[in-house]
């Protein structure tokens, strides 16, 4: 039986302070997941190519990896009026905030000639209007081997002439794609219609021969004469009578120079962002491992803290179905106006640990050292080896690592096969499952947090490390069961296990970590509560930066391309599925083996602290 410990009067933290802290974690959380729920709109809205944006994905974290652990150190070592730690917080929420609100305001990649909410009369088939169908495409009924129909462009991208035509520019396009299912056609070919002349493109299969389903292009490289156009005219021939066919998208396509620009301006922005992200959350991270000396009280802190946090993952879900809603023009839009909004948030809101928490005057480091920049960097480097040779340590890294960058690499298939496996195309439809998904995961999160630090004073941190993990991967497993064309909710079962291991990791780690600390002290004589949360989190963050990266290799391993829409093959979607429900399976398999030997248990954490504070009574 483990022997049990009361927390004591003095080592309890202030419900202010608590909720300060709080509010900071709340925006940790913000900042870490509003950037993987809105690069998708790299690929899928602005038409970038998959692996571009896993590169884009993976370096600039390589950049926040290395990063980290010197802001750990620095921040270790930094003496103010205001602390360790706040001068780095205020000023890191203000420029991260900004920062991201201005490096997703991006242009669209595409003109999309199928407008969200198109007028009826604007699509017509021998004079009769053509309705929108389910999928998000246009749905032609043919009764005559010859027809076509003019499409209108949205107005939002073009300008207005006196006379009342829209007028779109053509200077930045260099390709139609026209992609269509459903019928045999024999001959597809667009008229662009400017204001006194009409040209005629032919389009081609881009794989396989004139009337197979599929992806249509035509260049516009040779027309460098087309200066605007006032509407589209699609014309198709061959087609049976008894037939039909799906227009599941029609848009004109930006230059390749375009794309390779803002692949380079993203990047850069990216880079940026995650830079002054280090300067807010290292420091905030380490604030909370050096808030109390109690191994109770740490859980408990981090459990509440967690629990509040928990809110950003109740909106982030719903950011897709958000950017893609008929509220905005495109999903590039949508991202521009969403990134303002969190910006705003992180700014003002980020403030808040760094005003209103307070830091512990016990244990400062020692006095700033007058050695140059090479001595420093000795030390430094010292001190990482150090830290990589702390077992317990290492231990708690890697099954962070596997954890929770296993879910973060599966999930960023889910949307994927959530618009092309469930609702065959129909990202609207997808968009609202995956942020019902999201919410109520979230939600069962919140009921998980209290409850794994209810099971942590009782059970211990390993055992319920151990029972909370083997949880969730149940509920990953049942997410393959979940993933059902017919019955697209049934995916929701999976939602209360999934939740076990998303919502137990961090209120864990963190209190582990802390008692880490403390062992690292025993051996070390120094409290470097910086450089560990910088590590463990550097050790995040290139897991991150991997699955970023593996997300483009893997998405194009399966063959998905976003041109093809709703025609992606059955092999493609396969893959995503396996992709999305074996990756987080495996990982967090081997985190279990991984923590099965972690030694710091309540009464070994309890003797360290009384020698701790024996040795400190002799100094």
């Amino acid at each position: 039986m483990s022997t049990h410990y009361q927390t004591a009067p003095e080592d309890r933290i202030s419900y202010k302070q608590k909720a300060a802290y709080s509010v900071g974690m709340l925006v940790n959380n913000l900042q870490a997941a509003a950037l993987p729920a809105m690069v998708v709109i790299l690929n899928i809205g602005l038409g970038m190519n998959a692996l571009w944006v896993g590169i884009i994905g993976a370096i600039p974290r390589v950049f926040d990896a290395i990063s980290d652990p010197l802001l750990g150190y620095i921040s270790d070592n930094t003496r103010t009026r205001w602390g360790r730690r706040r001068p780095y917080i205020f000023a890191g929420a203000i420029i991260s905030g900004l920062i991201f609100a201005i490096m997703w305001q991006l242009p669209s990649g595409y003109l999309d000639l199928i407008s969200k909410q198109p007028s009826k009369e604007h699509y017509q088939l021998n004079g009769q209007p053509i309705e929108i169908n389910s999928g998000g495409g246009l749905e032609l009924f043919s009764y005559s081997s010859n027809f076509g129909c003019v499409l209108y462009a949205d107005t939002s991208h073009a300008q207005q002439e006196a006379g009342g035509a829209w007028i779109i520019d053509m200077s930045d396009y260099s390709a139609v794609e026209l992609n269509v299912q459903g019928d045999t056609i024999q001959h597809a070919q667009i008229k662009l219609h400017g204001l006194n002349q009409v040209h005629t493109l032919g389009l081609l299969p881009e794989a396989g021969e004139e009337g197979a389903s599929g992806l249509y292009t035509a260049s516009l490289n040779t027309h460098d004469d087309i200066t605007a156009i006032t509407h589209v005219t699609l014309e198709v021939s061959g087609v049976t009578a008894e037939n039909e066919m799906t227009i599941h998208s029609f848009k004109l396509r930006k230059s390749e120079s375009f794309f390779i620009k803002y692949f380079w301006y993203f990047m850069v922005m990216s880079i940026l962002f995650f830079l002054a992200y280090t300067v807010y959350a290292t420091p905030f991270v380490a604030f909370g491992y050096e808030m109390t000396p109690d191994y109770h009280e740490r859980t408990r802190l981090h459990a509440f803290a967690n629990t509040v946090g928990q809110l950003a993952w109740l909106g982030v879900p719903w950011f897709y179905a958000l950017m893609s809603s008929d509220f905005f023009r495109d999903q590039v839009h949508g991202a521009r106006v969403l990134a303002v909004g969190v910006g705003l948030i992180v700014a003002i809101f980020g403030l808040v640990p760094a005003i209103f928490c307070r830091e512990s005057q016990k244990l400062q480091p020692k006095e700033k050292s007058q050695e140059g920049i090479k001595a420093n960097t000795i030390n430094f480097l010292k001190g990482m080896g150090v830290t990589f040779k702390c077992k317990p340590f290492v231990q708690l890294c890697g099954a962070t690592f596997l954890v929770f960058n296993g879910f973060q690499l599966g999930m960023s298939f889910s949307i994927y096969v959530m618009i092309y496996y469930l609702f065959g195309g129909n990202d609207g439809d997808a968009g609202k499952l995956m942020g019902t998904f999201g919410s109520l995961t979230a939600i069962c999160t919140l009921l998980v947090i209290p409850l794994t630090g209810w099971l942590a004073t009782r059970l211990g941190k390993r055992k319920t490390f151990m029972c909370t993990i083997s949880l969730s991967i149940l509920g990953y497993a049942l997410k393959w069961v979940g993933y059902n064309p017919s019955f697209p909710y049934l995916l929701l079962i999976a939602c209360p296990l999934v939740a076990f291991g998303t919502g137990s990791l961090f209120t864990l780690m963190g209190s582990m970590i802390s008692d880490v600390c403390d062992y690292d002290e025993l051996e070390t004589h120094e409290r470097r509560e910086g450089v560990f949360g910088a590590i463990y989190w550097w050790m995040v963050k290139v897991g991150m930066a991997l699955a970023g990266l593996l997300t483009g290799v893997l998405l194009t391993a399966s063959g998905f391309d976003v041109a093809l829409a709703a025609g992606q093959s059955n092999q493609t979607l396969f893959l995503l599925r396996v992709f999305d429900v074996g990756i987080p399976l495996i990982t967090s398999l081997v985190a279990l083996y991984i923590m099965s030997t972690y030694s710091i248990t309540e009464e070994r954490a309890h003797e360290i602290r009384e020698a701790l504070e024996a040795r400190r009574g002799k100094l």
